[in-house]
């Protein structure tokens, strides 16, 4: 996410709100190199994230994964058994057997 200063900002509003909306770009806005807002893309209402990818998905469905929603297809590709496995073992890991 990108930093901008609220002045920034509000001198160029319409550029900023165009990439927003048709890009897809979020910025976090900053007074005095302070963060104090996020801009972000708006969904429609009851629409999140997962929906959008159940809704996007299509291009990617083959014989193999034909019953698979989008978020599960998500999930699946960006957690392979190793990274899940590494994952488990660093959730598991104990602080107190350090030597």
């Amino acid at each position: 996410m990108k930093s901008v200063s609220s002045f920034e900002f509000r001198d160029n509003l319409s550029s900023y709100l165009d990439l927003v909306e048709k890009k897809g770009k979020k910025y976090t806005l900053t007074r005095y190199n302070k963060p104090v807002a996020r801009v972000v893309p708006y969904y429609n209402e009851g629409e999140s994230a997962l929906m959008l990818a159940d809704k996007y998905f299509g291009f990617f469905k083959t014989e193999e994964n034909k019953n698979e929603s989008g978020s599960e297809f998500v999930d699946k590709i960006r957690r392979s058994d190793e990274a899940l496995k590494e994952s488990e073992r660093m959730r598991n890991w104990d602080t107190n057997n350090l030597e």
